[in-house]
């Protein structure tokens, strides 16, 4: 072949593909590279998932793929000696780590006929290795390279000198795995030591047995440099000194003695005398030994690369070291601030990394700010979860265990400050694993213990209470579903925290739901006795309600009779606020007059009183007590139970006299009379919108996602209760539906391979053919006089039958063989399908023709989704299929918001991240909150309706405090520059004019916005205070809206946003471009 090019096309491992090879005759360079491209793309690759191609030799080898293709095992046996040679070599007699393209660790040499068409024919001095390794399978270490002779080493000690296809595919893994550590920096030290090479391959034994025995494999990773220290040291002693040389290793620091073991002198402690670490380790990443490597580390983190600060490159640290020479003021002025910083080296490295490249350029110039940042931001860096649940649990009861005082208390203890609610579901989860709650008996909780992990039944019950805690932020669950959810989570034990915190999640809202539905079917049952009652006042015990109080079950509340001048249920947690308005000072009030603010607040003082409880009241007692819980979610269900026999609810009514309403459906405060804040925000716009939007009401607000998205954040942040009631979830998928035509064709597959086997079309033409053979053939009519009258003399003498004394003619004998041949019977047909051979065969072996129809025919596994759904069908009526579930889903004519598990799963993210947070969750949770509150008053000014309604509202000490609910996508902002962020959010979206009209509206005091970030998995949360002077700008704005909505109102006219003519005119940027064009 003349003018061949051939190609390398390595692949990203990311991408999971292999390495490709092709070749093809070209007439140059510039149409090589056009036809390379065009055959790629025509092979449906996809340059993405490949670097750009290299241009190598033409190997000459057998067994090439063919011309333009592209082959995906060709680079499995061979490979270029490195990554700037052209000609190919057979890959066994590389070292693994100089050839190129390196096999990532999912690439296998193909076993056996696998691809060994393709590129099996190798130099003979491959055929040589191979007939030397491959005869019995087995592989010496004297003909193998050093890498795989160290891993072998490593993996197998002794046995490492022969081994077989098992091992030495696993020590040549080890060697491609970079995720080890510490085989990784064996291997680089024992392949640089060049003075006892000739010892090969017993030295590498030796050598690991005793760094082993320094270093065990589990424990902290050494440094290469140790390692090449050590293995010189232990090498060139005798055999009878090499037992002093590992002590003496492992009794100095450098062979990994605790400085404790070798200074007794104390502690490590700053100029001020604080102590710098207690001598525990970081959880997680590279522990820092001493205020030296403090100083590296610093260096590292400041020199501009990206590299495994657990293993620094031999030319950072000497770049660090330089930095050191010459007083680098960066390294300086961050090692002064972190070596005065108590207990800095009981921090990893990765963390020190990342506070130091997370500050600001220069913030070291200015000491004061580096040491508020520093004090701020030290944090450790949280590491990989837990690959074994039993470390994780123990982890948890060893921390537990250092606070007990005696061995016997040790499951009793617990190591961190426990709420009275994570205390009570602590005992609960230990009545649970006890066996004696019915649930589990002792023998389940003994089986499912064995089954996750040998750890105590206080460890497990410390760690669930404090993961089911936040999971349950209103403190629903009561103690039957703690057991059943306890029960849940040991038998499908996840290792990994945040799929069991996922699990946990999902558990505690089916008991909600559950107990939801048993809530509304009683309310049902009630309502139903009471129509059949007697008419008349309704004298009744009301039932004890069941989810009063998640820890104290069986209390019962009875509500006194109604007092006038006070707030009288109407069920549902809606309240009758007609007598107490009556009472208020705002009923005295001229409607026509103007409405002070004294006088709202002192409607809203006088109407905060809510109705006396008589009777019997809930007792908290013992450890079950939850204080915890919000007064109203605790007292809604009580409302519904106590006030079931009322049939009826009041509507709502068609005009809201100004006052505070309770548990005002959405619907209906949308449209209630009065300008919203968003109104105003709208009138902002231009007063032409907001004409168009709410007083002709010719422009429509479209629902958007993202609209939804907030909707469902809100309702489960601050009325998790409500969720069923305002929105559809998608339904999870059942196992074992259908989810795709893959899943739908492995069944029918399956399906088809329980069937009995029907007879293929060849073996009934076969059974025809042999039955043809036996059938007398006729006998021919053509041919000559003499051979037409052999055939005539063969016939049965009945078919002979001219007469004697009549001439015997050709045509004559013709008939009389026809005659003969018409009774002999027809050969079966052999053409046509299936179906037309049983035919045939059915007039001669029809019993077998039966039995072959019995058999059901096989379905076809071709087609579209909904033609393979039929078939499934036929022989699984009850078979489920995932886009039936979720399109009946979408067309069930709900009025509800569709929300998908997708969007719910993100939203439940974001919950959990506001109600862990330190001071959002308690404002979430806190127990004297109210939700959604709806105030209705009127301007002073200009005498308009309004109405406010703040997501959160929490009254404690006389200071009566409104909240929002916010959320943001900020994923990609600076810290630096979220604060100008917010505010900038704030202005925009006009928020500061709706914390102004809450506060005049509903008579707050303050007002906080709470900010979280939506963006997944990057859930931040910050409470921002509205200044006095923001909240007086608001205010300002609303009323000038106001009084421009007014104005309109009194003179029809709505004016456009631009009433008049303007004139565009250049800015400073074009001024100086305009002058710099006229001075060219």
């Amino acid at each position: 072949m003349q003018n061949v090019a051939a190609y390398l096309y390595r692949a990203k491992q990311k991408s999971g593909k292999n390495h490709l090879f092709t070749y093809f005759e070209a007439k140059s360079d510039d149409h090589a590279e056009t036809k390379r491209d065009f055959l790629f793309m025509e092979a449906g690759h996809s340059k993405s998932d490949y670097f750009a191609p290299v241009r190598i030799d033409f190997p000459v080898v057998d067994e090439l793929p063919a011309e333009g293709e592209f082959s995906e095992t060709f680079w499995l046996t061979w490979a270029l000696e490195s990554d700037a040679s052209k000609t190919c070599v057979p890959r066994d007699t590389l070292d693994p780590s100089v050839a190129f393209p390196k096999l990532y660790p999912y690439m296998t040499k193909p076993a056996g006929g696998a691809g060994a068409a393709e590129n099996s024919r190798t130099t003979e001095k491959t055929q040589v290795v191979q007939e030397q390794q491959k005869t019995a399978g087995e592989y010496f270490a004297s003909s193998l390279d050093k890498h795989t002779v160290i891993a072998a080493a490593w993996l197998y000690g002794n046995n490492c000198l022969k081994l077989n296809d098992e091992q030495l595919a696993a020590a040549k893994a080890l060697v491609m795995d970079d995720a080890q550590r510490y085989p990784q920096n064996v291997i680089l030290a024992l392949t640089s030591l060049k003075q006892f090479a000739h010892t090969y391959p017993e030295m590498p034994i030796t050598a690991i047995s005793g760094m082993k025995a320094i270093w065990p494999p589990f424990g902290k990773v050494p440094e290469l440099g140790k390692l090449c220290q050590f293995a010189t040291e232990y090498l060139d002693a005798t055999v009878e000194q090499r037992a002093g040389v590992i002590t003496k290793w492992q009794t100095s620091a450098a062979g990994g003695a605790k400085p404790a073991e070798t200074a007794p002198e104390g502690p490590l402690r700053t100029e001020s005398g604080a102590i710098l670490t207690n001598g525990a380790e970081p959880a997680t990443g590279t522990p820092i030994d001493s205020l030296q490597m403090l100083e590296t580390v610093i260096g590292c983190a400041l020199y501009p690369s990206d590299f495994d600060i657990s293993n620094p490159p031999g030319a950072i640290i000497r770049a660090v070291t330089e930095m050191k020479k010459r007083n680098d003021a960066a390294l300086k002025a961050w090692n002064e601030q972190l070596s005065a910083t108590p207990g800095v080296l009981q921090f990893s490295r990765q963390a020190i990394v990342a506070l130091i490249r997370g500050a600001e350029e220069n913030l070291h110039v200015t000491p004061g700010a580096l040491r508020s940042y520093i004090n701020a931001n030290l944090i450790e860096i949280d590491g990989k979860p837990a690959q074994k649940n039993a470390e994780s649990v123990q982890q948890t009861g060893a921390e537990a265990q250092q606070t007990a005082s005696n061995p016997g208390e040790k499951d009793d203890v617990v190591a961190e400050f426990e709420t009275e609610r994570r205390a009570w579901l602590r005992a609960e989860i230990r009545a649970a694993l006890a066996g004696t709650t019915g649930v589990m008996d002792e023998r389940d909780v003994a089986e499912l213990i064995t089954a996750i992990g040998d750890v105590s039944h206080g460890s497990i019950a410390r760690l669930l209470a404090k993961e089911i805690e936040p999971c349950d932020p209103f403190n629903q669950l009561v103690a039957d579903d703690v057991h059943h959810l306890t029960c849940d989570v040991l038998e499908n034990w996840q290792d990994e925290k945040d799929p069991r915190v996922a699990y946990i999640d999902s558990r505690v809202e089916f008991y909600l739901q559950e107990a939801r539905r048993e809530s509304e079917r009683k309310y049902q049952e009630l309502a139903t006795a009471t129509d059949a009652s007697a008419s008349g006042a309704l004298q009744q015990e009301n039932p004890a309600p069941e989810r009063v109080d998640a820890s104290n079950e069986g209390v019962k509340t009875e509500v006194a009779q109604q007092q006038p001048s006070e707030l009288r249920s109407m069920g549902g947690g809606r309240l009758d606020v007609s007598e107490l308005f009556d009472a208020s000072p705002l009923a005295k009030v001229d409607a026509a007059g103007a409405t002070t603010g004294d006088d709202v607040r002192e409607f809203l003082d006088s109407s905060t009183e809510t109705a006396e409880v008589s009777g019997e009241t809930a007792e908290l007692s013992g450890e079950n007590v939850d204080t915890a819980a919000p007064v109203e979610v605790q007292n809604e269900p009580a409302a519904a139970v106590v006030n079931a026999p009322r049939r009826e609810e009041p509507a709502a009514p068609a005009y809201f006299e100004p006052g505070r309403y309770l548990d005002i459906p959405n619907e209906v405060y949308h449209s209630a009379n009065g300008i919203s804040s968003t109104m105003a925000k709208d009138a902002r716009i231009s007063l032409m919108y907001y004409h168009g939007r709410h007083v002709i009401k010719t422009i429509q607000r479209e629902r958007t996602d993202a609209l939804t998205f907030g909707s469902l954040v809100h309702a489960l942040a601050l009325e998790p209760e409500k969720l069923d009631e305002e929105f559809s979830v998608e339904p999870v998928i059942p196992e074992g539906a259908f989810t795709d035509t893959a899943s739908m064709r492995a069944f029918i597959e399956q399906h088809n391979a329980t069937l009995p086997k029907q007879t293929d079309a060849d073996t009934l033409r076969a059974v025809i053919e042999k039955h043809n053979a036996t059938l007398q053939a006729p006998y021919a009519l053509g041919g000559n006089a003499d051979e037409i009258g052999q055939f005539y003399m063969l016939l049965p003498p009945e078919f002979q039958s001219i007469p004697e004394d009549a001439k015997i003619t050709a045509t004559a004998m013709k008939a009389c063989i026809k005659e003969y041949n018409a009774t002999l019977p027809a050969p079966l047909k052999t053409t046509g399908g299936r179906d037309a051979m049983l035919e045939q065969l059915a007039t001669i072996d029809p019993e077998f023709v039966e039995k072959e129809r019995a058999i059901p025919a096989p379905l076809p596994v071709s087609g579209s989704k909904e033609d393979m759904a039929a078939r499934i069908k036929t022989i699984l009526p009850t078979a489920v299929f995932a886009d039936e579930v979720i399109s009946a889903w979408k067309n069930n004519n709900d009025q509800r918001q569709t929300i998908t598990q997708a969007q719910m799963k993100h939203a439940k993210a974001i919950q959990r991240a506001l109600f862990t947070h330190p001071s959002a969750g308690q404002l979430l949770k806190h127990p004297q909150r109210a939700v959604e509150v709806s105030y209705f008053g009127i301007d002073e000014e200009t005498g308009l309706e309004l109405r406010v309604r703040p997501d959160l509202e929490i009254e404690a000490g006389g200071l009566r405090t409104g909240f929002d609910l916010k959320t943001v996508s900020m994923g990609n902002v600076k810290q630096s520059a979220l604060r100008a962020r917010l505010h900038r959010e704030i202005i925009e979206r006009d928020y500061h004019l709706s914390a102004g009209m809450y506060c005049d509206v509903a008579a707050l005091d303050q007002f906080f916005w709470i900010f979280v970030n939506k963006d997944e998995h990057y859930h931040w949360v910050a409470i921002v205070e509205a200044s006095a002077d923001l909240l007086e700008l608001g205010r300002l704005e609303y009323r000038k809206t106001l009084r421009d909505i007014k104005q309109a109102q009194d003179t029809g006219v709505w004016p456009e946003p631009i009433t008049e003519e303007i004139v565009d005119d250049i800015n400073d940027f074009d001024q100086r471009r305009m002058e710099a064009l006229r001075v060219a």
